[in-house]
C-alpha cells in the first residue's frame, strides 16, 4: 500500500478510505483484507472490489468476504463492468 492512509485515518484527515483490493484470486484478496485489518480501523475502510477481472460468482464471494470481515462497506470498479456484469444479475 503506497500511501499513508493509516496515518491519515488515525489523524482524522479523512472520514474513510476505499482500498483497491482488485485481486482475481480469492486467497490473495483475503490476505489483503487481513493485512488491512492489522494496520487500521476497518470501521472506516471500504473495500474496492474489481469487477473487470472476475465472473459473477467471484464478485459475490469477495463481497461476502468484505462483509464477513466487518469492513464498513465495499465499492465496485469499474462502472462499465458493474453495469453489465454485476447489477444485471443481482437484481
Amino acid at each position: 500500500f503506497f500511501q499513508d492512509w493509516p496515518n491519515w485515518l488515525k489523524n482524522n484527515y479523512l472520514d474513510f478510505v476505499v482500498i483497491m483490493n482488485y485481486s482475481k484470486n480469492d486467497q490473495i484478496f483475503l490476505q489483503n483484507l487481513n493485512k488491512i485489518k492489522n494496520i487500521a480501523d476497518i470501521s472506516r475502510i471500504m473495500v474496492g472490489i474489481g469487477c473487470y477481472n472476475k465472473n459473477k460468482k467471484q464478485i459475490k464471494k469477495q463481497i461476502s468476504l468484505a462483509i464477513e470481515h466487518k469492513f464498513c462497506s465495499f465499492s465496485f470498479f469499474s462502472y462499465k463492468h458493474v453495469k453489465h456484469q454485476v447489477f444485471s444479475s443481482f437484481f
